[in-house]
């Protein structure tokens, strides 16, 4: 378990070092797009930056999930390498 302290600075570090590697104006909760939400979560284990499809309609979950599978190759090959797509 960490100190409130120890917290705290492991919090500002990791936020600093995804700024500098990604240094794009992020918008931490509104996407301007219904349904769709950008969720940063982070333990000492691991950090992750998901795009959340939320919509309870069957349908405009696949229809944004299809937009998103579109643009894949230029998401992996341009942006994140590493980026997994998980249909549910």
């Amino acid at each position: 378990m960490f100190s409130k302290e120890e917290s705290k600075k492991l919090i500002q570090e990791f936020w600093t070092s995804f700024g500098k590697e990604y240094p794009h104006k992020w918008i931490l909760y509104n996407t301007k797009i219904k349904d769709l939400l950008l969720k940063f979560t982070f333990t000492t284990k691991f950090a992750q930056v998901s795009l959340d499809i939320v919509s309870q309609d069957e349908l405009i979950r696949s229809y944004y999930f299809e937009k998103l599978i579109a643009l894949k190759i230029i998401l992996i090959n341009d942006y994140f390498p590493e980026a997994e797509f998980n249909e549910n």
